[in-house]
Protein backbone atom coordinates (compact mmCIF):
# COMPACT_ATOMS: atom_id res chain seq x y z
CA UNK A 1 0.00 0.00 0.00
CA UNK A 2 2.78 2.44 1.19
CA UNK A 3 4.41 1.88 -2.44
CA UNK A 4 0.99 2.54 -4.53
CA UNK A 5 0.64 5.99 -2.61
CA UNK A 6 4.46 6.40 -3.18
CA UNK A 7 4.03 5.56 -6.63
CA UNK A 8 1.00 8.02 -7.18
CA UNK A 9 3.31 10.99 -6.24
CA UNK A 10 5.92 10.31 -8.28
CA UNK A 11 8.64 8.38 -5.90
CA UNK A 12 9.47 4.95 -5.34
CA UNK A 13 10.58 2.89 -2.06
CA UNK A 14 14.07 1.28 -2.17
CA UNK A 15 15.53 -0.99 0.68
CA UNK A 16 18.85 0.59 1.94
CA UNK A 17 22.15 -1.56 1.31
CA UNK A 18 23.22 -0.77 5.03
CA UNK A 19 20.22 -0.66 7.75
CA UNK A 20 17.69 -2.48 5.41
CA UNK A 21 14.88 0.77 5.84
CA UNK A 22 13.07 1.67 2.90
CA UNK A 23 14.04 5.12 1.44
CA UNK A 24 11.74 7.36 -0.57
CA UNK A 25 13.27 8.20 -3.90
CA UNK A 26 12.19 10.18 -6.42
CA UNK A 27 11.84 8.98 -10.62
CA UNK A 28 11.05 10.74 -13.38
CA UNK A 29 8.40 12.45 -12.21
CA UNK A 30 7.23 16.03 -13.09
CA UNK A 31 9.07 17.20 -10.14
CA UNK A 32 12.68 16.20 -11.90
CA UNK A 33 11.56 17.48 -15.20
CA UNK A 34 10.03 20.37 -14.95
CA UNK A 35 10.21 21.05 -10.90
CA UNK A 36 14.17 21.80 -10.60
CA UNK A 37 14.52 23.96 -13.96
CA UNK A 38 11.36 26.01 -13.34
CA UNK A 39 12.89 26.89 -9.81
CA UNK A 40 15.67 28.09 -11.42
CA UNK A 41 14.41 29.99 -14.04
CA UNK A 42 11.76 31.62 -11.62
CA UNK A 43 14.98 32.51 -9.62
CA UNK A 44 16.77 34.12 -12.72
CA UNK A 45 13.46 35.90 -13.90
CA UNK A 46 13.18 37.70 -10.20
CA UNK A 47 17.40 38.32 -10.26
CA UNK A 48 16.67 40.01 -13.09
CA UNK A 49 13.70 42.06 -11.86
CA UNK A 50 15.60 42.63 -8.46
CA UNK A 51 18.26 44.09 -10.72
CA UNK A 52 16.38 46.48 -12.87
CA UNK A 53 13.27 46.93 -11.42
CA UNK A 54 10.48 47.98 -13.68
CA UNK A 55 8.61 50.44 -13.35
CA UNK A 56 4.93 50.27 -12.40
CA UNK A 57 3.27 50.09 -15.95
CA UNK A 58 -0.09 52.85 -16.59
CA UNK A 59 -1.54 52.29 -19.88
CA UNK A 60 0.68 50.66 -22.63
CA UNK A 61 1.95 52.77 -25.89
CA UNK A 62 -0.15 52.35 -29.09
CA UNK A 63 3.01 50.66 -30.41
CA UNK A 64 3.13 48.30 -27.28
CA UNK A 65 -0.60 48.00 -27.23
CA UNK A 66 -0.36 46.99 -31.09
CA UNK A 67 2.33 44.28 -30.55
CA UNK A 68 0.96 42.69 -27.68
CA UNK A 69 -2.75 42.33 -29.50
CA UNK A 70 -0.49 40.76 -32.36
CA UNK A 71 0.92 38.34 -30.00
CA UNK A 72 -2.55 37.60 -27.99
CA UNK A 73 -3.68 37.40 -31.53
CA UNK A 74 -0.68 34.75 -32.75
CA UNK A 75 -0.93 32.38 -29.94
CA UNK A 76 -5.24 32.51 -30.16
CA UNK A 77 -5.51 33.63 -26.74
CA UNK A 78 -9.34 34.24 -27.23
CA UNK A 79 -10.14 30.91 -27.81
CA UNK A 80 -10.00 29.58 -24.75
CA UNK A 81 -9.64 32.37 -22.34
CA UNK A 82 -12.56 34.23 -24.04
CA UNK A 83 -13.04 37.48 -26.47
CA UNK A 84 -12.27 39.86 -23.34
CA UNK A 85 -10.11 37.45 -22.08
CA UNK A 86 -11.79 37.52 -18.89
CA UNK A 87 -11.66 33.35 -18.59
CA UNK A 88 -14.12 30.65 -19.74
CA UNK A 89 -15.28 26.92 -18.88
CA UNK A 90 -13.87 24.36 -21.95
CA UNK A 91 -15.33 21.60 -20.88
CA UNK A 92 -13.19 19.87 -17.69
CA UNK A 93 -10.56 22.72 -18.02
CA UNK A 94 -11.60 26.51 -16.92
CA UNK A 95 -9.20 28.80 -18.61
CA UNK A 96 -8.32 31.87 -16.00
CA UNK A 97 -9.02 35.83 -16.38
CA UNK A 98 -5.71 37.19 -17.62
CA UNK A 99 -7.44 40.60 -17.20
CA UNK A 100 -6.29 42.96 -14.26
CA UNK A 101 -8.81 40.86 -12.11
CA UNK A 102 -7.50 37.85 -12.41
CA UNK A 103 -3.91 36.41 -13.52
CA UNK A 104 -2.79 40.06 -14.26
CA UNK A 105 -4.11 41.50 -10.80
CA UNK A 106 -2.48 38.57 -8.61
CA UNK A 107 0.69 37.69 -10.76
CA UNK A 108 3.53 39.77 -10.64
CA UNK A 109 6.03 40.34 -13.78
CA UNK A 110 8.15 38.03 -13.24
CA UNK A 111 6.14 35.09 -11.89
CA UNK A 112 3.82 35.67 -15.57
CA UNK A 113 7.40 35.20 -17.65
CA UNK A 114 8.74 32.06 -15.69
CA UNK A 115 5.29 30.95 -16.15
CA UNK A 116 5.62 31.64 -19.53
CA UNK A 117 8.65 29.94 -19.76
CA UNK A 118 8.52 26.91 -17.37
CA UNK A 119 4.87 26.59 -17.90
CA UNK A 120 4.37 26.40 -13.78
CA UNK A 121 1.93 28.86 -11.93
CA UNK A 122 3.56 30.57 -8.86
CA UNK A 123 1.83 28.32 -6.09
CA UNK A 124 4.14 25.32 -8.19
CA UNK A 125 1.30 23.98 -10.18
CA UNK A 126 1.40 22.74 -13.80
CA UNK A 127 -0.36 24.55 -16.43
CA UNK A 128 -2.66 22.47 -18.67
CA UNK A 129 -0.88 20.58 -21.87
CA UNK A 130 -3.66 22.63 -23.37
CA UNK A 131 -2.02 26.13 -22.83
CA UNK A 132 0.90 26.76 -25.29
CA UNK A 133 2.86 28.13 -22.56
CA UNK A 134 6.00 26.04 -24.62
CA UNK A 135 5.15 28.77 -27.65
CA UNK A 136 5.02 31.98 -25.93
CA UNK A 137 7.78 30.88 -23.75
CA UNK A 138 9.53 31.53 -26.78
CA UNK A 139 8.88 35.28 -26.94
CA UNK A 140 11.26 37.65 -25.74
CA UNK A 141 11.69 39.32 -22.94
CA UNK A 142 9.97 42.62 -24.41
CA UNK A 143 7.23 40.85 -26.18
CA UNK A 144 6.64 39.15 -22.58
CA UNK A 145 6.90 42.74 -20.64
CA UNK A 146 4.76 44.35 -23.55
CA UNK A 147 2.14 41.46 -23.34
CA UNK A 148 2.22 41.76 -19.46
CA UNK A 149 1.43 45.49 -19.75
CA UNK A 150 -0.90 44.84 -22.10
CA UNK A 151 -2.74 42.13 -19.35
CA UNK A 152 -2.36 45.09 -16.84
CA UNK A 153 -4.28 47.45 -18.53
CA UNK A 154 -7.05 45.02 -19.28
CA UNK A 155 -10.39 45.97 -16.93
Amino acid sequence: MRRAILAAVGLTAASCALCGCLLATVVASDFVRYGLPAMEARREVQRQASSNPSVEVGKPSESTRAGSDALVRKHNCQACHGQDLRGQQLGALYAPDLTSSGVAGSWSEAEFVAAMRTGQRPDGSRMSDAMPWRAIGKASDEELQQLWAYLKSLP
